[in-house]
């Protein structure tokens, strides 16, 4: 028996063929070589080695900190005030909440460092995420969540605490890079082979930027 199939069914049978492939071979396969891709470009850690290297002490980086700290004001930017302050500190709280992070109740600290500095107050624990997914994964007794002085061969910094960490983070990524680049111009220095190889490590310190502020914008719309 001859089968009459005209064009109209043979692009039907064809699309449908295309989505079937699509759903259950292409989209896990582009999952899993992304993650991957991902996880070859951080910087590794020993588990269970204790790097030696000096920890940073607090009072000392108190102390070295003092002038942008003289008189204890935070200036603020334009339109900004003590409102906008609690409001980005309690949706920054709630994403790192949501992430399951140590980070969570240093959120007021994070947007107060990042004011005192003019640093987007979203940058140090986003690179947080893609460094050690928000603090969950460190090297043992280091407190860094960032790869500081990490990476293939590298000595990991060792911090007092998470706060510490967060403190040296904001003031380093402020002077050192400056307070006006992205993601994408930092990447270079921070990550040199994720910047070579398809900008994977940008890429996704931006979402968790862009993820901090739909936050933020879901806290104002519900208020």
């Amino acid at each position: 028996m001859k089968l009459n199939i005209t064009p109209r069914v043979g692009i039907t049978v064809l699309l449908i063929s295309w989505g079937i492939l699509a759903t259950y071979f292409y989209a896990p396969l582009t999952n899993f070589v992304t993650s991957s891709l991902l996880q070859g470009f951080r910087p590794s850690a020993s588990v269970g080695k204790i790097y030696d290297l000096e920890i940073i002490d607090k009072s000392k980086f108190e102390a070295r900190s003092g002038s942008f700290q003289s008189g204890g004001s935070v200036e603020f930017g334009i339109g900004s005030d003590i409102s906008t302050l609690d409001g980005r500190a309690a949706a920054l709280r709630k994403y790192l909440r949501d992430q399951g992070s140590p980070l969570t109740p240093y959120a007021e600290l994070i947007v107060r460092e990042a004011d005192i500095y003019k640093l987007d107050w979203r940058l140090v624990p986003a690179i947080s995420g893609i460094e050690s997914r928000f603090c969950r994964i460190t090297p043992v007794e280091t407190n860094n969540c960032w790869g500081w002085k990490g990476g293939p061969g590298g000595s990991w910094q060792k911090f007092e605490d998470y706060g510490v960490g967060v403190k040296v983070l904001t003031s380093r990524l402020a002077l050192g890079y400056g307070t006006s680049l992205t993601p994408y111009d930092i990447e270079p220095a921070y990550c040199p082979p994720c910047a070579a190889s398809g900008h994977n490590w940008a890429r996704a310190v931006t979402q968790n930027m862009n993820m901090m502020t739909q936050y933020l914008e879901k806290s104002r719309i519900s208020q």
